[in-house]
């Protein structure tokens, strides 16, 4: 019985050893699969640009799947999307529209009062405005005939707007030619280009400029050989001229390179600063008195009847050129006309006849105007006007303004348009200013 019970035990022993023996074998195969984690592990960390590893490729290429994993690569998109209010004009243009009044309104309401040539320094003489490149105030004023006549093949002319003054001169038959003053702005083309008259001699001097123009009659270009201005003339043969195929007749096809011009003076030796005995006056402070006149309408009496219109705008305080309906336009920029003065100059006007320049050898008569000492004057700026009387102290100075008390009328800051107006035209057939424009509106609105 004892025999029994001792086998009995051993077998249960032996069972109990099979037992324990199955359950080591289980951690052993766990044992083998930590090991393989921690040897994954290992080579990650070793070489994490590794290609055959998936996240960080999938971070570098595609920053979309990243983005919602990761909040870094996301932060790096906002900054994108931010950049678009910048390149969008409306937050760029507010802070510049918010900021203009105040920054703009200081040195609008500082007095600027150009009298000596010292005043001018870094400003056009001729327009008292800033420049980019102060070397053009180093360059000869240039001045350049142009046509008005006859409307339909002297219109649009280019480069009207490009000058810092226009004068506006009678001619033969009561036609107008223009001379355009340049120095401070460089067109790539001016023109038509015509002839030259008598009061150019004046001018030239007056701005001690050169001039540019297509010849003159004889009698004319007499005159001119023997004036001081006989060696400021750019003369035909310059490579500076050219002529355009633009369906016009053939004095209407004569055309100029002003940058040419220039060189011109430089191959002639006498592009130099001009040297004027007095300068014209500027201000931006608008002078006292005067009365209101948005519009002036001017008369030259042509053959067909044309009547020239300046409007003001208080929006940009320039005045805009008509003639009967049309804008008058810059063929340039293709836009209107517009100074920000207009001064009316009467001057002495007659008929030279005939004009005799040797002796007994006489030419055909050309109207001359000459600038003797003052004259009466009509003076627009800042959409009013003064009258009062122009000045000139010498053949080489330049002309001052006074109203009817005897004050100084300085230009506005900016371009002007002289026009000269024979002392024997009759006020009341040369000037209107009842704006027809205005005229027709009124009637609009009662019908």
């Amino acid at each position: 019985m004892q025999t029994l019970l001792r086998l009995l035990v051993i077998v249960v022993f032996a069972v109990l050893l099979a037992a324990c023996g199955n359950s080591g074998a289980e951690p052993s195969a766990v044992t083998p699969t930590t090991e393989a984690v921690a040897q994954a592990d290992t080579p990650s960390t070793d070489e994490p640009d590794e290609p055959d590893e998936p996240d960080e490729p999938t971070a570098t290429d595609e920053p979309e799947p990243t983005a919602t994993d990761e909040p870094e690569p996301t932060a790096t998109e906002r900054p994108t999307r931010t950049r678009r209010p910048t390149r969008t004009p409306r937050p760029t243009n507010t802070p510049t529209e918010t900021s203009t009044p105040t920054p703009t309104a200081t040195p609008t309401a500082t007095p600027i009062i150009l009298i000596a040539s010292d005043d001018f320094e870094g400003r056009s003489r001729f327009t008292g405005e800033l420049v980019d490149d102060p070397a053009v105030l180093e360059r000869r004023p240039i001045i350049c005939k142009m046509p008005n006549f006859d409307p339909k093949y002297a219109r649009p002319q280019t480069g009207l707007n490009s000058a810092d003054i226009v004068f506006e001169q009678p001619i033969t038959g009561n036609y107008t030619r223009f001379a355009l003053l340049l120095q401070s702005q460089t067109p790539p083309e001016i023109g038509p280009i015509r002839s030259a008259r008598l009061i150019d001699i004046d001018l030239v001097e007056m701005y001690d400029s050169a001039l540019c123009y297509s010849g003159s009659a004889v009698g004319v270009s007499k005159a001119i050989n023997r004036s001081p201005i006989r060696d400021q003339l750019i003369r035909g043969y310059s490579e500076a001229y050219y002529r355009v195929d633009n369906g016009k007749p053939y004095e209407y096809t004569y055309y100029a390179d002003p940058a040419m011009l220039w060189a011109e003076l430089d191959d002639q030796g006498i592009n130099r600063p001009p040297d004027n005995a007095v300068q014209t006056p500027f201000s931006n402070e608008r002078p006292e008195g005067g009365q209101r006149m948005d519009y002036i309408g001017i008369s030259f009496r042509y053959p067909n009847e044309e009547q020239i219109h300046w409007r003001y705008n208080e929006d940009d305080n320039k005045y805009y050129r008509w003639v009967d309906d049309e804008m008058i336009i810059d063929a340039e920029t293709g836009e209107q006309v517009a100074v920000s003065n207009v001064v009316i100059v009467h001057a002495y006007t007659h008929a030279r006849d005939p004009l005799c320049i040797e002796g007994d050898q006489c030419y055909d008569p050309a109207i001359e105007t000459l600038f003797i000492d003052e004259g009466y004057l009509i003076f627009l700026r800042d959409g009013r006007s003064w009258t009062g009387k122009w000045t000139r102290e010498a053949p080489t100075a330049m002309f001052k303004f006074y109203d009817d008390e005897g004050n100084d009328l300085p230009l506005n800051i900016g371009r002007s348009w002289f026009q000269i107006i024979p002392t024997y035209f009759n006020f009341s057939e040369t000037y209107s200013f009842d704006d027809p424009l205005l005229a027709e509106e009124t009637e609009s609105a009662d019908d």
